[in-house]
């Protein structure tokens, strides 16, 4: 649901997704990696809890 609020715009659709993945999911994601939160090869499970993403290692 975080996506489809953030990626959707009346005038253009779902044409903002692609800018939406990048700032909510991307952006984060790479901070995290940059933090060593997240290691190479590591599989990563993304949710959402009250609007927020949160990375968990599987």
């Amino acid at each position: 649901m975080l996506l489809a609020k953030e990626g959707f715009d009346q005038v253009y659709g779902a044409r903002p997704l692609r800018r939406a993945i990048t700032k909510t999911v991307e952006d984060k994601l790479s901070e995290e990696i940059l933090r060593g939160n997240i290691k190479k090869n590591e599989d990563i499970l993304v949710t959402v809890k009250d609007d927020k993403l949160d990375f968990v290692k599987q």
